[in-house]
């Protein structure tokens, strides 16, 4: 039986670096996002500020959770703030109490083992 990624070759694959909800790095985000403390306005850089924070957390571990073969959301509702940058996209949700989420599309051995897993 063919895995449901081979069914779609045209079908991306997703990897979450991080996803953000409370603690420290939930406050050094807020104050990246928001601008406070830093002295800015809050403007799109604010979203690539914490993209450069977040993407430190990128490395060759992840779990089954984190590879995922539809783009990550944390709500469909229209609340999600969206931002990019070198190839990763923030998702942040302000109704949720401030979360962040940061994801890319997958690389090849990411790719490669999420195959693997699908048979």
């Amino acid at each position: 039986m063919a895995s449901k990624f081979e069914n779609n070759k045209n079908e991306k694959l997703y990897r979450i670096i991080i996803d953000v909800q409370f603690g420290e790095m939930q406050t050094e985000c807020d104050k990246l996002y928001d601008g406070t403390g830093y002295g800015t306005v809050f403007t799109d850089a604010n979203g690539e500020a914490v993209i450069d924070y977040l993407k430190d957390w990128d490395s060759d571990e992840w779990s089954e959770d984190d590879i995922r073969d539809e783009e990550p959301r944390w709500i469909n509702n229209g609340t999600d703030s969206i931002h990019q940058k070198d190839g990763y996209t923030l998702i942040y949700n302000s109704t949720l109490g401030g979360v962040y989420m940061l994801y890319r599309e997958a690389n090849e051995h990411e790719i490669q083992w999420y195959k693997e897993q699908s048979i």
